[in-house]
């Protein structure tokens, strides 16, 4: 499977191009669709934070085989108030090594899923992804032990 190319930008206002970007050789992506998500994907940071994957790109640096970013995947249609939704959400944060790595993508959300083999945007997705664009794992949901397993597995190959 690969993952899809899309345009994105952090909150502190840099942009990146995925999947060729990513900030690690293998970089847990975690992608969220609803405003609703941001719960499980701190659960999933802070699980793979706890399994030794650096939680921010500060960190990561040091550390150039894995990292972890959030990206909120919005509707296209939202595109011409991205600086409005952006800013309430880096300043709602307020953490500048925590709006380094999330990164916005206004999209055709279907688009991302189908290309992802999804159905519906109702729960977050975890990928373990390569800069070439190989998905090495792909999780749905709240992590559990095995999920979480699966993508460090992923990321330490």
């Amino acid at each position: 499977m690969r993952f899809p190319y899309i345009d994105t930008k952090s909150l502190s206002g840099v942009e990146y191009q995925l999947p060729e970007e990513l900030p690690a050789r293998r970089t847990a992506v975690i992608l969220a669709f609803q405003q609703r998500h941001q719960s499980d994907v701190d659960l999933w940071i802070a699980a793979l934070e706890n399994e030794g994957i650096p939680a921010t790109l500060t960190a990561a640096a040091n550390d150039t085989e894995t990292a972890i970013i959030e990206v909120p995947v919005l509707k296209r249609r939202w595109g011409p108030v991205r600086s409005l939704i952006d800013g309430g959400m880096a300043s709602g944060i307020g953490v500048p090594e925590i709006n380094a790595r999330t990164w916005t993508c206004y999209t055709d959300v279907q688009q991302v899923l189908r290309e992802l083999d999804l159905e519906g945007d109702d729960t977050i997705v975890v990928a373990a992804v390569e800069r070439d664009g190989t998905v090495l794992a792909l999780c749905r949901d709240r992590p559990t032990p095995y999920t979480v397993a699966d993508i460090v597995t992923a990321l330490s190959f």
